[in-house]
């Protein structure tokens, strides 16, 4: 068993001890298939295996949360991760690891907002608002900018968004030559670094079939797929991540739930996660598509028969989850 200098108490984990308690009560029937696993983990070799419960962190399935004899501990500090992020409004948790929690908020939960953001603007949403940098000839250095979509779709631009900022060489610019024609800029739009996005996208629905279907689904051979593609240690087969997005209210109502299995074309033979996201002035709805337990090779196969798909009209059946709901 692990050493009192190894484990961390209930009260230093730096999650509410209800909230551990709950998710406790929720995902420990779900780790009885593993039991056997868990033991060699926690005891050694001949030691009298007590009663206790025990919570394994989704993501990297090596720090843990545990109760024996009515004391709690855990292997490191755990967090509530959302997901989506709640920088597009996700409201879902799960009880992950600090760890894996701030890795991922750090290199590639936040490219999120920027795909809602980018794919607002390209769509000429009113409202929305992106950051630029701009630099103008004979004007010396670069300053913070901004792009706006107005109420009737047109694209507006200011070359100094932040009225209190001083920016001497800018201003005496726009005093003397903004309205003259003898200037050229050149303007800078971020643009969504897709890999990053393609693992927030991972991430989120890996968590959502997590919190539908337990650890089966963590300990599948998809589910370690999914963990080695957010690792970088191999990369998702299929080439269009998300798969679809839908922005249209009444095309929404397409995806019943959310999880579904693609019935139509029958040969696709994958599961649809729908990922709700939103800021506020533009929300959607994108889909990461997920092979079954054991097939991660249909993801390669999907790429060859979208390729030569003539009929590209899909449906989607609601799948119900197998995990019982937060108390």
């Amino acid at each position: 068993m692990l050493s009192p200098d190894k484990v961390v108490h209930l009260q230093e984990i730096g999650v509410l001890q209800e909230k551990v308690l709950a998710y406790m009560r929720r995902f420990w029937p779900a780790m009885q298939p593993y039991k056997t696993m868990l033991d060699k983990m926690l005891f050694e070799a001949g030691d009298e295996i007590p009663q206790y419960v025990f919570y394994i962190c989704p993501i990297c399935t090596n720090e843990f949360i545990y109760i024996q004899h009515n004391a709690a501990f855990g292997s490191c500090e755990f967090s509530c991760d959302h997901f989506p992020p709640k920088n597009v409004k996700g409201s879902t948790q799960a009880l992950v690891c600090k760890s894996c929690n701030n890795k991922a908020g750090h290199e590639f939960d936040y490219v999120t907002k920027d795909f809602l953001v980018e794919r607002a603007l390209n769509m000429r949403i009113p409202g929305t608002v992106i950051a630029t940098k701009v630099q103008i000839k004979d004007v010396k250095g670069w300053y913070h900018s901004e792009m706006t979509i107005d109420e009737n779709g047109e694209l507006m631009f200011s070359f100094l968004p932040d009225k209190n900022k001083k920016a001497v060489p800018l201003q005496a610019f726009m005093e003397k030559r903004l309205y003259k024609k003898d200037w050229t800029a050149d303007i800078t739009i971020p643009r969504t670094k897709l890999a990053k996005a393609e693992k927030a996208f991972i991430k989120s629905a890996y968590l959502t079939c997590f919190d539908q279907f337990g650890y089966d689904f963590i300990y599948s051979e998809t589910g370690r797929h999914l963990r080695n593609v957010m690792e970088g240690k191999e990369t998702y087969p299929y080439k269009n991540i998300p798969a679809f997005i839908f922005d249209d209210p009444e095309k929404m109502q397409l995806i019943p739930g959310t999880i579904c299995r693609i019935t139509h074309p029958q040969e696709w033979n994958v599961f649809a996660v729908a990922i709700p996201m939103a800021d506020q002035h533009y929300s959607c709805l994108a889909t990461v598509l997920i092979p079954g337990p054991d097939d991660w090779n249909q993801l390669t196969l999907l790429n060859e028969l979208i390729d030569t798909e003539v009929d590209r009209q899909v449906s989607f059946t609601a799948i119900p989850p197998v995990m019982p709901k937060m108390p």
